[in-house]
């Protein structure tokens, strides 16, 4: 059981740099997707996750960059470059990290400054002229006193699915991010690592595949009475207005709009740690922000059937506080530490509806044709939620034997959470 909990796989240096492909491959249980273009990547841990695209849901699995936990999913994949570790840790992970998490976390470590002067660069090149550059350098500032790093990161390619009306490539991705790091050690027994990062995506929203859903022969009809699954690219399913993907290219799309994901990113973090010798206090303070603006031609066609502007903030503040064991090679080592997090999201996500026959229902008094009675109109659902959690945890290992350690760990933690939502309709 307790092997279990504590299971972990870890990754250094160039064996982490394709983080997303890798871990999937090298990391038993470990899934990641990213559904949603550049936002809400789909985590799962031996099936434990989340796959709702809402920017106050919560993950089952825990996301921690350099010790601060990445609590927005708008920002759990931003900070994966120039890394020196990534850490796979499977199940409950609540006695030795601030933020309970029930399915495992990804601890990542990114490469500090130090007294040596490097330059590191990379340069991946793949299909659709998908191009992936890195680049970092570091080196001292005051000689055995302050040190820096700063490292970037561009992702572009020219998208991967053609659209058969624009006759554009869509699907394209296009982001970068920087991390600025600084080491200030001026004695022995401490140190502080301050950390600023942005990320910026400017590529395309996705574009899904049409899927109609009225059968228009009987051999196209499901046992619900829709579609079946299989007629999907026959031809013999349309949508509400007739219209109908008659091929089974699944890169070729008809969409009227090709929209952006607009995603902002900013995190601050500082990180101290005294050393008294035997013992340990770590203070990790971190601040973050996220803003999503994207424009999705969710019902995949050339219809105007539904169409969702997703917009969403998300801004969060946290305190950790560790006293731990330093002696690894004593028979016991122990973590007792306390946590605070202070975040706030809101999101005024909108949905506009059937488009196309608005006009239908126009009226000298309502010219533009929107028919809320008829559902042919613009839905949204704004929300601001705010949350403020407390946790106090503690861990201890003993080691009996060098094949045998027993570990116990106690946790309490509070999450107080307030929200303010409206159904809207124009």
């Amino acid at each position: 059981m307790w092997n279990d909990f504590l299971f972990g796989v870890a990754f250094s240096g160039a064996d982490s740099k394709p983080i997303t492909v890798g871990l999937n491959n090298m990391a038993p249980g470990l899934r990641i997707s990213a559904n949603d273009a550049a936002a809400n990547p789909k985590i799962f841990i031996r099936g434990v996750g989340l796959s709702d695209f809402n920017p106050n849901a919560s993950s089952g699995v825990g996301v921690y960059v350099d010790g601060v936990y990445i609590g927005s999913p708008l920002a759990q994949m931003a900070g994966f470059f120039d890394l020196a570790q990534v850490e796979v840790l499977r199940g409950p992970q609540g006695t030795l990290y601030g933020r309970n998490t029930n399915g495992g976390a990804i601890n990542v470590t990114t490469k500090r400054p130090s007294q040596a002067f490097t330059v590191d660069t990379a340069l991946e090149y793949g299909s659709f002229n998908a191009i992936t550059a890195e680049a970092a350098m570091g080196g001292p500032i005051v000689a055995d006193k302050l040190a820096f790093r700063v490292a970037g990161q561009v992702v572009k390619d020219d998208g991967y699915t053609f659209n058969r009306v624009t006759g554009n490539d869509v699907n394209a991705a296009h982001h970068w991010a920087g991390r600025l790091s600084l080491l200030y050690t001026p004695t022995d027994d401490f140190e502080m690592l301050t950390q600023a990062s942005r990320y910026v995506n400017r590529g395309d929203a996705i574009a899904p595949q049409h899927r109609a859903l009225f059968p228009a022969t009987a051999g196209a009809t499901g046992p619900n009475g829709l579609c079946a699954p299989n007629a999907y690219a026959s031809g013999e399913c349309t949508d509400l207005l007739g219209y109908a993907d008659t091929d089974d290219n699944d890169r070729a799309i008809d969409a009227n709009l090709e929209g952006k994901d607009k995603v902002d990113l900013f995190g601050a973090s500082n990180q101290a740690t005294w050393d008294f010798g035997g013992v340990s206090l770590v203070s990790v303070t971190a601040w973050q922000w996220a803003h999503r603006n994207a424009v999705e031609n969710t019902d995949g066609g050339p219809l105007q059937m539904l169409e969702i502007n997703y917009r969403s903030r998300q801004q969060q503040f946290t305190q950790e506080l560790r006293l731990q064991s330093n002696d690894s090679a004593a028979a016991l080592n122990w973590v007792v530490g306390a946590y605070f997090m202070d975040e706030t999201v809101k999101d005024n996500t909108r949905q506009d509806t059937l488009r196309e026959i608005r006009p239908l229902f126009a009226t000298p008094d309502n010219p533009e044709g929107l028919s809320p009675a008829d559902s042919v109109a613009v839905f949204g659902w704004p929300y601001t939620q705010k949350t403020k959690g407390y946790a106090v945890f503690g861990q201890a290992d003993y080691r009996f034997t060098d094949k045998l350690t027993g570990t116990v760990g106690l946790r309490w933690s509070a999450d107080d959470k307030h929200m303010n939502y409206q159904s809207q309709i124009e």
